[in-house]
């Protein structure tokens, strides 16, 4: 009898699913120091080095507003193979601002992007978005700064992230 209850103890701790925490699943928790943010910030940091150091071609193209959330600034730093590591543009209307930096790795596949913005009311944001080696989405955070708030997404569509940065610098801007 005592076997046959154990047994069924068993079996049943065992059928329930686990609600086991992931050490590789990225959350609010852990983002800072999680391995594969810590992997992008490293490369951020070399990217950031190498402009500081002169080690990256800039070009920029300068642009009078039209409408809104059109670039009025686009600059982009390449290594000596034309290789792409970052690529950033201003753009804004009436009311809010927003500078995107988009950081690509080695083989210029997008890893980071890092969005700070504006608005009339005082409102300041950061917005973060991590990729992995395969340029997948792995982690967006957006943090109020300062203010009440605006309109800002709080997760970028992927149609809006520039995957081809020599593409998007050369295209012409209306």
């Amino acid at each position: 009898m005592k076997a046959k209850i154990l047994f069924i103890c068993v079996f049943l701790v065992l059928s329930i699913p686990t609600i086991a925490s992931d050490s590789n699943t990225i959350n609010t928790s852990n983002w800072l120091y999680h391995p594969a943010i810590k992997e992008i910030r490293a490369i951020y940091n070399e990217i950031e080095a190498k402009i500081k150091n002169k080690d990256l071609i800039e070009e920029k193209k300068e642009y009078e507003y039209s409408m809104p959330y059109v670039p009025t600034l686009k600059k982009i730093y390449y290594d000596t193979y034309k290789k792409v590591r970052k690529y950033s543009e201003e753009a804004g209307s009436d009311d809010s601002s927003l500078l995107f930096s988009y950081y690509y790795d080695s083989k210029q596949v997008l890893r980071f992007v890092y969005i700070t913005g504006g608005a009339i009311n005082g409102t300041k944001i950061e917005h973060r978005i991590y990729f992995n080696a395969k340029g997948n989405k792995i982690w967006e955070i957006q943090s109020l700064i300062q203010g009440p708030g605006y309109t800002f997404p709080k997760e970028w569509a992927e149609n809006e992230l520039i995957r081809d940065p020599w593409k998007r610098f050369n295209e012409n801007v209306q």
